[in-house]
């Protein structure tokens, strides 16, 4: 079925449903080769996809803050031997220094534009970053960055809010609690 599937009983970690993966990495336009951070990547169902894409000659960095989807996440790459996904706990708003990337995606809605801009810093030359950015209290967007060009809304999404400490401090005045869950919509406002 096309729906978010819940990986926790609180509701704020879910497994998105299949056409948002499908959306964000039509988005992304990852490539083989390509360096990839997939910031929030839970179970690491996307992790794998974009460990596809990238190849072999690819890496791929998942990111993730819970420790039990980071280990599930490990022993699916494995078990499916893709050698060249990494997947490690931490704090994805974190991740603002570190070398360059080709893409960023994330599976989560980013408190700002300015914690969406500076994840961007990392992006190489030509690069580009699919990302959610909580804009208001009631509003999230679906948003492509390019270093070349401006951010580009694509259009209205609900994804999990940001959950870490780093998150924080960035969140927009009555925007929804990090720490409670939020389901996913696609396109037309439909659940995922």
């Amino acid at each position: 079925r096309d729906v978010a599937i819940a990986t926790d009983p609180q509701g704020s970690s879910s497994v998105s449903a299949l056409h948002a993966y499908a959306i964000s990495l039509s988005l992304l336009d990852a490539r083989p080769g390509m360096r990839v951070l997939d910031l929030g990547s839970g179970t690491g169902y996307g992790s794998a996809l974009l460990g596809h894409l990238v190849g072999p000659t690819g890496r791929v960095r998942a990111l993730e803050i819970d420790p039990a989807l980071t280990e599930h996440a490990s022993a699916a790459h494995a078990a499916l031997g893709l050698g060249w996904v990494q997947t490690t706990v931490g704090d994805a708003l974190g991740e603002v220094a570190g070398p360059e990337v080709d893409r960023i995606v994330s599976g989560f809605a980013l408190p700002s534009r300015q914690s969406a801009q500076r994840l961007c810093a990392r992006l190489a030359p030509g690069g580009r970053a699919v990302l959610v950015i909580q804009e208001d209290a009631e509003r999230q967007g679906l948003f492509v960055f390019e270093p070349d060009r401006g951010p580009r809304r694509v259009h209205d999404v609900t994804y999990v809010p940001a959950r870490g400490a780093t998150a924080l401090p960035d969140t927009p005045p009555g925007a929804p609690d990090p720490q409670r869950a939020s389901g996913e919509t696609g396109p037309q406002g439909e659940t995922l």
